[in-house]
């Protein structure tokens, strides 16, 4: 039987100074190795304005 649930973690990454996006990653079998399952690709001027909680 399949698991129904997905180990998944997003955080925000800057790629340089002042710039963040979204990146959303999903845990394989192995837990210690996470794949790239998407990313914004619009960056943003601050951690709020890229992530709203």
């Amino acid at each position: 039987m399949t698991d129904p649930y997905r180990r998944l973690a997003v955080f925000v990454d800057s790629p340089s100074a002042h710039n963040y996006l979204w990146v959303m990653l999903e845990s394989t079998d192995d837990p210690a190795v996470w794949l790239d399952l998407e990313a914004g690709e619009e960056t943003f001027d601050s951690l709020r304005r890229c992530l709203p909680m």
